[in-house]
């Protein structure tokens, strides 16, 4: 992971200031196709979120920026360590379809130490045993900027 800040105000009817305060990549969950999901984690508008910005090996993402609260809200539902999920619960975070957005954000949530492969199924998920610091952690950033 790369931290790097950078300012990047956009022009509307009202002033959008956003800062970015990471990039970094996720090795994709299929280890046979290699390559990774890009992504940044940048403050707009005070609010902490996350944008994929390329995917290794082409294919749809999406590039909706994501509040990284309501990334939490799904995480947070999940209310034992132990169990299993697979990427669908990531579908509700984006407006647009791609199939992929769920494993992309998996993927992602992973390399942020949020969430662990199932050691017995390479498509399934559970919190990470360290969740509760990860997710600190993160939130974190935030108060750096």
């Amino acid at each position: 992971m790369t931290n790097k800040t950078k300012e990047n105000p956009k022009k509307s009817d009202s002033v959008t200031t956003s800062k970015i305060l990471m990039t970094a990549k996720a090795p994709k969950l299929n280890p046979k196709n290699g390559g990774f999901i890009h992504f940044e984690i940048f403050v707009i508008n005070k609010e902490l979120s996350l944008k994929m910005t390329a995917n290794d090996g082409g294919g749809l993402h999406s590039k909706e920026d994501i509040p990284i609260q309501k990334l939490l809200t799904v995480l947070d539902e999940i209310k034992s360590p132990s169990t299993h999920f697979n990427s669908s619960i990531f579908k509700t975070l984006f407006t647009s379809g791609s199939a992929n957005n769920g494993s992309f954000m998996a993927s992602i949530a992973r390399e942020l130490s949020l969430i662990a492969a199932v050691p017995t199924k390479m498509y399934s998920h559970q919190l990470s045993v360290n969740y509760a610091e990860s997710k600190k952690k993160l939130l974190a950033i935030a108060g750096k900027s």
